[in-house]
Protein backbone atom coordinates (compact mmCIF):
# COMPACT_ATOMS: atom_id res chain seq x y z
CA UNK A 1 0.00 0.00 0.00
CA UNK A 2 2.91 2.98 0.74
CA UNK A 3 4.71 1.87 -2.51
CA UNK A 4 1.51 2.35 -4.07
CA UNK A 5 1.33 6.00 -2.69
CA UNK A 6 4.80 6.77 -3.36
CA UNK A 7 4.68 5.45 -7.15
CA UNK A 8 1.43 7.71 -6.92
CA UNK A 9 3.15 10.66 -5.20
CA UNK A 10 6.04 10.21 -7.60
CA UNK A 11 3.75 10.45 -10.99
CA UNK A 12 2.32 13.37 -9.55
CA UNK A 13 5.24 15.41 -9.37
CA UNK A 14 6.05 14.12 -12.67
CA UNK A 15 3.16 15.50 -14.54
CA UNK A 16 3.86 18.54 -12.42
CA UNK A 17 7.37 19.07 -13.46
CA UNK A 18 6.63 18.51 -17.28
CA UNK A 19 3.27 20.60 -17.14
CA UNK A 20 5.71 23.56 -15.38
CA UNK A 21 8.20 22.63 -18.57
CA UNK A 22 6.18 22.84 -20.88
CA UNK A 23 5.10 26.31 -19.60
CA UNK A 24 8.06 27.45 -19.47
CA UNK A 25 9.02 26.82 -23.01
CA UNK A 26 5.67 28.00 -24.21
CA UNK A 27 6.61 31.30 -22.48
CA UNK A 28 9.83 32.22 -24.03
CA UNK A 29 11.12 33.32 -27.05
CA UNK A 30 13.68 31.55 -29.11
CA UNK A 31 15.73 34.79 -29.56
CA UNK A 32 14.51 37.33 -27.49
CA UNK A 33 13.36 35.78 -24.18
CA UNK A 34 10.04 35.89 -22.19
CA UNK A 35 6.60 36.36 -23.27
CA UNK A 36 5.08 39.13 -21.61
CA UNK A 37 0.89 39.18 -21.20
CA UNK A 38 -1.14 41.95 -20.16
CA UNK A 39 -4.94 42.38 -20.90
CA UNK A 40 -7.31 46.10 -20.49
CA UNK A 41 -10.94 46.03 -19.75
CA UNK A 42 -13.14 48.79 -20.44
CA UNK A 43 -16.05 49.02 -18.44
CA UNK A 44 -18.77 51.71 -20.47
CA UNK A 45 -21.41 51.06 -17.89
CA UNK A 46 -19.36 52.31 -15.37
CA UNK A 47 -17.91 55.44 -17.02
CA UNK A 48 -21.60 56.20 -18.28
CA UNK A 49 -23.00 56.01 -14.96
CA UNK A 50 -20.40 58.34 -13.22
CA UNK A 51 -21.22 61.22 -15.98
CA UNK A 52 -24.57 60.95 -14.99
CA UNK A 53 -24.39 60.84 -11.60
CA UNK A 54 -21.60 64.16 -11.64
CA UNK A 55 -24.25 65.44 -13.54
CA UNK A 56 -27.77 64.91 -11.66
CA UNK A 57 -25.45 65.96 -8.36
CA UNK A 58 -24.64 69.31 -9.77
CA UNK A 59 -28.02 69.99 -10.98
CA UNK A 60 -29.20 69.47 -7.83
CA UNK A 61 -27.10 71.76 -5.57
CA UNK A 62 -26.32 74.39 -8.26
CA UNK A 63 -27.89 77.83 -7.23
CA UNK A 64 -27.96 78.23 -11.21
CA UNK A 65 -30.61 75.82 -13.12
CA UNK A 66 -28.50 74.43 -15.61
CA UNK A 67 -29.95 71.25 -16.17
CA UNK A 68 -26.72 69.56 -16.86
CA UNK A 69 -28.59 65.90 -17.16
CA UNK A 70 -29.75 67.25 -20.85
CA UNK A 71 -26.06 67.10 -22.17
CA UNK A 72 -24.73 64.38 -20.64
CA UNK A 73 -23.94 61.67 -23.90
CA UNK A 74 -24.22 57.83 -22.54
CA UNK A 75 -23.27 56.75 -25.77
CA UNK A 76 -19.66 55.91 -26.49
CA UNK A 77 -17.84 57.77 -29.48
CA UNK A 78 -15.95 55.51 -31.50
CA UNK A 79 -13.30 55.81 -30.74
CA UNK A 80 -13.94 55.60 -27.13
CA UNK A 81 -10.64 55.39 -24.61
CA UNK A 82 -10.16 53.98 -21.54
CA UNK A 83 -7.84 52.87 -19.22
CA UNK A 84 -4.55 52.28 -21.02
CA UNK A 85 -2.83 49.06 -21.90
CA UNK A 86 0.08 48.58 -19.41
CA UNK A 87 3.35 47.26 -20.87
CA UNK A 88 6.15 47.24 -17.73
CA UNK A 89 6.61 50.89 -16.48
CA UNK A 90 4.41 52.02 -20.19
CA UNK A 91 1.02 52.41 -21.11
CA UNK A 92 -0.82 52.15 -24.59
CA UNK A 93 -3.78 53.20 -25.52
CA UNK A 94 -6.32 51.33 -27.00
CA UNK A 95 -9.91 51.91 -27.95
CA UNK A 96 -12.27 49.70 -29.79
CA UNK A 97 -13.62 50.33 -33.57
CA UNK A 98 -15.70 47.32 -34.69
CA UNK A 99 -16.55 44.16 -32.26
CA UNK A 100 -18.00 41.99 -35.39
CA UNK A 101 -14.43 43.04 -36.86
CA UNK A 102 -12.46 42.29 -33.69
CA UNK A 103 -10.46 46.15 -34.57
CA UNK A 104 -9.50 48.40 -32.44
CA UNK A 105 -7.73 52.05 -32.85
CA UNK A 106 -4.18 52.62 -31.20
CA UNK A 107 -3.51 55.64 -30.51
CA UNK A 108 0.41 57.31 -30.41
CA UNK A 109 -0.14 59.27 -27.26
CA UNK A 110 -2.58 58.77 -24.16
CA UNK A 111 -5.74 61.56 -24.97
CA UNK A 112 -6.13 61.93 -21.58
CA UNK A 113 -3.33 62.98 -20.18
CA UNK A 114 0.61 64.17 -21.34
CA UNK A 115 3.05 61.27 -19.93
CA UNK A 116 6.25 60.51 -21.73
CA UNK A 117 6.02 56.41 -21.03
CA UNK A 118 2.95 56.89 -23.05
CA UNK A 119 4.06 58.25 -26.53
CA UNK A 120 5.10 56.27 -29.65
CA UNK A 121 5.77 55.22 -33.01
CA UNK A 122 4.67 52.13 -34.41
CA UNK A 123 5.55 50.10 -37.52
CA UNK A 124 4.00 47.19 -39.54
CA UNK A 125 5.12 43.37 -38.81
CA UNK A 126 3.94 40.65 -41.42
CA UNK A 127 4.46 37.53 -38.73
CA UNK A 128 1.27 36.05 -36.99
CA UNK A 129 3.47 34.31 -34.21
CA UNK A 130 5.21 36.30 -32.24
CA UNK A 131 7.66 32.97 -32.51
CA UNK A 132 7.97 33.55 -35.67
CA UNK A 133 9.88 36.76 -35.32
CA UNK A 134 13.09 37.49 -35.91
CA UNK A 135 15.79 40.41 -35.94
CA UNK A 136 15.10 41.42 -39.09
CA UNK A 137 11.35 41.70 -38.95
CA UNK A 138 12.33 44.88 -36.59
CA UNK A 139 13.81 46.27 -39.06
CA UNK A 140 10.30 48.11 -40.77
CA UNK A 141 9.86 51.89 -41.26
CA UNK A 142 8.33 53.67 -37.74
CA UNK A 143 5.46 56.24 -37.81
CA UNK A 144 4.79 58.72 -35.03
CA UNK A 145 1.70 61.01 -34.24
CA UNK A 146 0.66 63.35 -37.57
CA UNK A 147 4.07 61.54 -39.89
CA UNK A 148 3.16 62.35 -43.19
CA UNK A 149 3.86 58.95 -44.76
CA UNK A 150 1.70 57.18 -42.15
CA UNK A 151 -1.15 56.44 -45.29
CA UNK A 152 1.82 54.36 -46.90
CA UNK A 153 2.99 52.59 -44.08
CA UNK A 154 -0.71 51.68 -42.94
CA UNK A 155 -2.71 52.06 -45.68
CA UNK A 156 -6.42 52.48 -44.84
CA UNK A 157 -5.71 51.73 -41.34
CA UNK A 158 -4.26 54.90 -40.85
CA UNK A 159 -7.30 56.97 -38.93
CA UNK A 160 -8.07 59.89 -40.64
CA UNK A 161 -6.71 62.51 -38.02
CA UNK A 162 -3.81 60.66 -37.95
CA UNK A 163 -3.52 60.14 -34.13
CA UNK A 164 -3.99 56.14 -34.25
CA UNK A 165 -3.65 52.80 -36.19
CA UNK A 166 -6.34 50.48 -36.20
CA UNK A 167 -5.10 46.82 -35.09
CA UNK A 168 -7.24 43.46 -35.32
CA UNK A 169 -7.56 40.32 -33.20
CA UNK A 170 -4.21 38.09 -34.28
CA UNK A 171 -2.10 40.82 -35.60
CA UNK A 172 1.39 41.97 -34.41
CA UNK A 173 2.44 45.37 -34.34
CA UNK A 174 5.65 47.06 -33.69
CA UNK A 175 6.13 50.19 -31.25
CA UNK A 176 8.78 51.87 -29.59
CA UNK A 177 8.85 54.87 -27.40
CA UNK A 178 9.17 58.29 -29.28
CA UNK A 179 12.97 58.78 -29.29
CA UNK A 180 13.96 55.68 -27.77
CA UNK A 181 14.79 52.99 -31.16
CA UNK A 182 15.40 50.50 -27.52
CA UNK A 183 13.71 48.41 -26.78
CA UNK A 184 10.91 47.58 -29.84
CA UNK A 185 7.81 46.08 -28.38
CA UNK A 186 6.61 43.36 -30.68
CA UNK A 187 2.89 42.96 -30.11
CA UNK A 188 0.27 40.61 -30.55
CA UNK A 189 -3.07 41.35 -30.27
CA UNK A 190 -5.03 38.36 -29.12
CA UNK A 191 -8.18 38.08 -27.99
CA UNK A 192 -10.82 40.88 -28.07
CA UNK A 193 -14.09 40.39 -26.33
CA UNK A 194 -17.52 42.49 -25.74
CA UNK A 195 -19.11 45.51 -27.44
CA UNK A 196 -20.42 49.17 -26.13
CA UNK A 197 -24.16 47.20 -26.55
CA UNK A 198 -22.81 44.94 -23.56
CA UNK A 199 -21.07 47.52 -22.03
CA UNK A 200 -17.48 45.65 -21.66
CA UNK A 201 -14.63 45.53 -24.19
CA UNK A 202 -11.60 43.54 -23.42
CA UNK A 203 -8.46 42.75 -25.02
CA UNK A 204 -5.92 40.88 -24.38
CA UNK A 205 -2.09 41.25 -25.88
CA UNK A 206 1.39 39.26 -25.83
CA UNK A 207 4.13 40.84 -26.63
CA UNK A 208 8.24 40.52 -25.91
CA UNK A 209 11.09 43.10 -25.83
CA UNK A 210 13.52 43.30 -28.77
CA UNK A 211 16.98 45.72 -29.26
CA UNK A 212 17.17 47.73 -30.99
CA UNK A 213 18.38 47.01 -34.55
CA UNK A 214 21.36 48.87 -36.14
CA UNK A 215 21.18 49.63 -39.39
CA UNK A 216 24.12 49.45 -41.81
CA UNK A 217 25.62 52.61 -41.98
CA UNK A 218 28.74 53.86 -44.18
CA UNK A 219 31.93 55.09 -42.53
CA UNK A 220 32.45 57.82 -45.00
CA UNK A 221 29.58 60.00 -46.72
CA UNK A 222 29.51 61.90 -50.34
CA UNK A 223 27.39 64.47 -48.75
CA UNK A 224 24.68 65.29 -45.63
CA UNK A 225 22.84 62.16 -44.04
CA UNK A 226 19.26 62.31 -44.39
CA UNK A 227 16.89 64.24 -42.17
CA UNK A 228 14.80 62.15 -39.58
CA UNK A 229 11.59 63.64 -38.56
CA UNK A 230 10.33 62.63 -34.91
CA UNK A 231 7.03 64.12 -33.98
CA UNK A 232 5.79 64.70 -30.30
CA UNK A 233 2.27 65.57 -30.01
CA UNK A 234 1.65 68.83 -32.51
CA UNK A 235 5.12 69.76 -32.94
CA UNK A 236 7.89 68.85 -35.33
CA UNK A 237 11.27 67.95 -33.61
CA UNK A 238 14.16 67.76 -36.47
CA UNK A 239 16.88 65.94 -35.68
CA UNK A 240 19.43 65.83 -38.41
CA UNK A 241 23.43 65.14 -38.84
CA UNK A 242 23.64 67.14 -41.40
CA UNK A 243 25.30 69.55 -38.58
CA UNK A 244 27.78 66.94 -37.97
CA UNK A 245 29.07 66.29 -41.13
CA UNK A 246 29.47 70.33 -42.24
CA UNK A 247 31.35 70.28 -38.86
CA UNK A 248 33.59 67.34 -40.11
CA UNK A 249 34.24 69.10 -43.51
CA UNK A 250 35.27 72.30 -41.55
CA UNK A 251 37.53 70.70 -39.29
CA UNK A 252 39.34 68.94 -42.48
CA UNK A 253 39.90 72.40 -44.09
CA UNK A 254 41.27 73.61 -40.89
CA UNK A 255 44.02 70.64 -40.12
CA UNK A 256 45.46 71.19 -43.92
Amino acid sequence: MRSKSLVAGFLAAAVLLLAATLWSVSSQHTEFGRIHHSAVTHDYTVRQSRAAKVAEWVDQHSPLRLNLCRHVDLTPHDPHWNDPIILGTNQLCWGLNSPAEKTGWLSFSLLNEFSTNGVWEFAPCSRHKLRDVRREDLNSTFVGIGDPHGPTVFGTNWAANSRAVRVRQGQIILARRVGQPAPTYVILFGRQTGSMETGKVALQIEYILAPAVQANQALEHNGPCPVRSLRLGSSDVLFSCSYFWVIRRAVAQLVR
